[in-house]
């Protein structure tokens, strides 16, 4: 679990079973597609 500000959260087009699928292999399994929707403001 990693706790970071709701500005900085992005949101995808994964499914459920997408976004479940990416957690439990360790990132290692993803979508073949990333939609963003929009990039996070820069930190600092």
């Amino acid at each position: 679990m990693e706790i970071v500000p709701a500005d900085r959260i992005v949101p995808t087009d994964w499914t459920l079973d997408e976004a479940m699928r990416f957690v439990v292999t360790g990132g290692t399994s993803a979508p073949d597609h990333i939609d963003f929707g929009g990039t996070p403001a820069p930190s600092g």
